[in-house]
């Protein structure tokens, strides 16, 4: 989205908040619709002549949301362009929309057990991420971990008698005896 974009999806922003009438909004929707049209193509448009409610004062208060969100995503974007800038040194883009296919896999030592999740997973069609098998790229533990788990949609975590997990104030001995 380029700067006067911006400044006018900040212009609808505040015109909704003005408009004292259904027929002023009315008028407002129809016009954002087509600058939405214009900049971001028909799909763009849609998405927001979909968002309704009964009440048009809510209905407006949904694509303000809407409106404010792309502004939102806008400025993320701008900061990772920031970020990418020449002297910066490529870097790794992280996403922080989750896409809905990526799976966080956190597992012990059953190897076993991971690959048998991680190959159920992709036969549902998701994408599981499990961290060591992920590259570094002179990345620290938490660095990689960050990247890899930005626009994760959600976490399985394998619980395995292969690791023992207890609170720190109770002696590892006595979760091992009678073993």
């Amino acid at each position: 989205m380029n700067d006067k974009q911006r400044q006018q999806l900040s212009v609808y922003v505040d015109e909704a908040d003005n408009a004292s009438s259904e027929a002023l909004l009315s008028r407002w929707m129809g016009k954002v619709s087509e600058f939405l049209k214009q900049s971001y193509g028909p799909d763009g448009a849609t998405y927001f002549e979909r968002l309704k409610n009964p009440n048009v004062y809510d209905e407006v208060a949904l694509k303000v949301g809407h409106l404010e969100g792309l502004l939102a995503k806008d400025e993320g974007n701008q900061i990772a362009d920031a970020r990418n800038s020449p002297g910066q040194g490529p870097q790794e883009e992280i996403s922080t929309t989750p896409n809905g296919r990526r799976v966080f896999v956190v597992h012990g030592h059953d190897g076993e057990v991971k690959e048998s999740v991680a190959r159920f997973l992709e036969k549902l069609g998701l994408d599981p991420i499990i961290l060591h098998e992920q590259p570094n790229q002179g990345r620290t533990i938490i660095e990689k971990f960050e990247v890899s788990s930005a626009d994760i949609a959600f976490a399985v975590v394998l619980l395995t008698p292969d690791d023992v997990g207890s609170a720190a104030s109770q002696p590892l001995g006595n979760l091992c005896a009678g073993s």
